[in-house]
């Protein structure tokens, strides 16, 4: 009766490919104890214990040169280590698949929300706010994404991070002024928008030139229940719902109440 397994034996048990034990063969990781006659692999106990090891090693996060080093020259306190090491990145990597489960979940939400209620008036309270400007003009809006970068680039503002997030436009009479959430982090002057209640209208549009005409219906909403306001407008344009059609997208106007 063969005592040893085969490697098709060994990768059913270990639920590992053939190609990936071959592998480990090649960088020197294991070795199959024995050799048939027929010049099969032959794994024995010790070497399917070192593969099941090496599988634990790569699943948290180690390199084949780090679980190489660990394999042949083993000791307690270069495991404790390689072990440490490899739970930072594991948390940092949980962090990460969170903030982006985070990100999707308040995707579906924005349009579950919108799909409810194609256009909404709500009051909602919010904390005193301080907006970053990184670009003003005119209700043309005739400039250039090379500037929003040369902008974002000289005061260290990170883009990739910036299309992450939802664009804030201040509507004042004269020229808006692109913002984000100041935190703190960015050199430029901050425009502040006091703690209280705001009504707030979301709504979807086409394209920018349906904007004005939200405006509008902001306003009437507002002089047909004789709100009082104070202050300028805020535009949320919700890049994280961008992609509910093809061409249009969701916006919530904002105006805080006195």
């Amino acid at each position: 009766m063969r005592e040893y397994l085969t490697i098709g034996e060994v990768s059913k048990l270990l639920n590992i490919s053939a190609y990936n034990i071959r592998y480990y063969e090649k960088e020197g990781l294991v070795k199959a104890s024995h050799v048939s006659d027929s010049g099969y692999r032959l794994y024995s106990y010790e070497d399917v214990y070192i593969l099941n090891t090496i599988i634990i090693l790569r699943e948290s996060g180690l390199s084949i040169k780090e679980v190489k080093k660990l394999i042949n020259n083993y000791n307690k306190e270069s495991y404790i280590q390689a072990m440490k090491k490899s739970y930072e990145k594991l948390d940092k990597e949980i962090n990460r698949l969170k903030l982006l489960k985070d990100d999707i979940n308040e995707s579906l939400e924005i349009i579950d929300k919108y799909e409810k209620n194609k256009e909404t008036f709500s009051f909602k309270d919010f904390p005193e706010r301080r907006f970053v400007c990184i670009k003003k003009s005119d209700y043309e809006m005739d400039y250039s994404i090379k500037e929003i970068y040369d902008i974002c680039d000289e005061n260290r503002i990170d883009m990739s991070v910036m299309y992450k997030r939802d664009f804030y436009y201040i509507l004042e009479e004269n020229q808006i002024s692109v913002c984000l959430l100041d935190d703190n982090q960015y050199n430029l002057k901050s425009m502040i928008y006091k703690k209280g209640k705001y009504l707030r209208y979301s709504f979807f549009v086409n394209n920018d030139m349906e904007i004005e005409g939200r405006m509008e219906e902001m306003f009437e909403y507002i002089n047909k229940n004789n709100i009082e306001y104070e202050g300028d407008p805020i535009l949320i344009i919700g890049l994280k719902a961008s992609m509910i059609s093809e061409s249009g997208y969701i916006g919530e106007l904002q105006i805080k109440i006195k």
